[in-house]
């Protein structure tokens, strides 16, 4: 381009500059012309803005992945290769000065060999180093094995180079004997860390499907799909769809093909079964309200009176030593329960002096007995008989049928359904 910006060659890649200048390496050869891309990059999108709006690309240097998008397997890798970097440097920048030394340790040797042949008493000439003879980086280095007392050194080193040389010299020889030793022992964990997290790495989508999933999970969208059902129902276009959540989407309809939910007319509607995994969910939340007692409890008591009621599920789980998890839950004389032997109606609670001994008297269709409170599946909705309802004979059909559920509620209890349902139904898909 005139302005020396990079054109679009497909949807994930651009082409140079003209202008772009690129680094060149001595050895390089013609065999590594021939594979190696010097014609396009691959960069993230909208990453600049010009003044007429469009976006493009300013320079492939302004262009780092691991801020664009970084999933935990690219962390661990960066993480990596920083320790590396760290490691190198240190161990080049020790190099540097050790090679710069070497001469000057060299000369003062022969100095003092010298001196001690001409029969001289030692210290009687005085040497100095030029004021630059070491640069920055040596001096960092040499102040960085030595720590805290890096500075007096520095200071012996310049004033009597004729007997600090030599032992500063030996110092950081041995320094480099030492990080050499300690970084073959990294690379072998280097070299396995990469070897574990490589493959996840190139997985591009990982950030993005994330994102997006929680963001599914968000009141705003739920509530927002619930306020839009019918728009969405008549626009299907207007769905914010993705490849991470069409599988977790409520459906958007109408009108209800099934004739005996005619009195109601949802327009948003999502499917939810017993056989889903709800004792894996229930074990999630268990296990994160644990942590409050208080919250365990309310959670247990949310569970039993409306989640294991409303969808058929049992009042506890089997934990995975075999035993049925304890509950708080006791339930009272008049209540309609679902048991192991059938449905019915506790008529009183026997209290002994024991646990063991607790039981409820239930009458049940085919006579009355004394049940365990582990027999109790779950509360039932009251109901009262077709008879007992003033109603004529010929709107009897009207009624909906037994199995049907129908709660009116609140924003709060519909976005609760919804992230109930959203969690078994993720569990269940991760389970396929």
């Amino acid at each position: 381009d005139e302005d020396g910006a990079s054109t679009k060659v497909t949807p994930s890649y651009n082409a140079y500059p003209k202008d772009f200048r690129f680094a060149k390496s001595s050895e390089q050869t013609d065999k590594d012309v021939a594979v190696l891309n010097n014609k396009c990059f691959c960069m993230a999108q909208d990453w600049a803005n010009d003044n007429k709006g469009e976006k493009y690309y300013k320079s492939p240097e302004d262009y780092d992945g691991i801020k664009v998008r970084r999933n935990m397997y690219e962390e661990v890798l960066a993480r990596v290769e920083d320790e590396m970097h760290e490691v190198e440097m240190a161990i080049a920048r020790n190099t540097s000065a050790m090679l710069k030394l070497e001469p000057i340790a060299a000369e003062a040797t022969r100095l003092r060999e010298q001196e001690e042949k001409d029969g001289q008493p030692i210290g009687r000439l005085q040497y100095k180093l030029r004021n630059r003879a070491l640069n920055t980086v040596q001096i960092g280095a040499i102040a960085r094995v030595y720590g805290d007392s890096g500075e007096e050194v520095l200071q012996h080193l310049m004033r009597n180079p004729l007997v600090v040389v030599p032992i500063v010299y030996k110092r950081l020889k041995e320094k480099d004997d030492e990080w050499r030793k300690v970084k073959k022992e990294l690379d072998k964990e280097w070299k396995k860390t990469v070897s574990e997290n490589i493959t996840g790495s190139l997985d591009i989508k990982c950030f993005v499907y994330k994102r997006e999933i929680e963001q599914s999970f968000a009141a705003e969208r739920l509530l927002e799909e619930c306020h839009k059902a019918k728009s969405f129902a008549k626009h299907p276009s207007k769905i914010q769809r993705h490849p991470a959540t069409n599988m977790i989407l409520p459906d958007f309809h109408l009108m209800n093909p099934d004739p005996s939910l005619a009195l109601f007319q949802p327009h948003l509607s999502v499917l939810v079964s017993k056989n889903m995994p709800h004792k894996h969910a229930y074990d999630l939340l268990n296990a994160y309200f644990a942590k409050s007692s208080s919250d365990k409890e309310t959670f247990s008591k949310i569970w039993a009176d409306f989640i294991a009621p409303w969808f058929g599920l049992p009042l506890r789980w089997e934990e995975s030593g075999g035993t049925a998890a304890s509950s708080t839950v006791k339930f009272t004389p008049g209540q309609r329960v679902r048991t192991t032997v059938g449905d019915g109606v506790i008529l009183s609670v026997v209290e002994g002096k024991t646990a063991d001994s607790f039981r409820y008297l239930v009458k049940f269709p085919f006579g009355v007995g004394y049940v365990k409170p582990s027999a109790v599946a779950h509360l039932l909705p009251t109901s009262h008989p077709t008879s007992e309802v003033d109603i004529g004979s010929d709107d009897k059909s009207q009624l909906m049928q037994d199995d049907i559920q129908v709660i009116f509620g609140t924003e709060k209890i519909y976005v609760f359904m919804r992230l109930y349902i959203l969690l078994v139904t993720m569990l269940y898909q991760a389970k396929d």
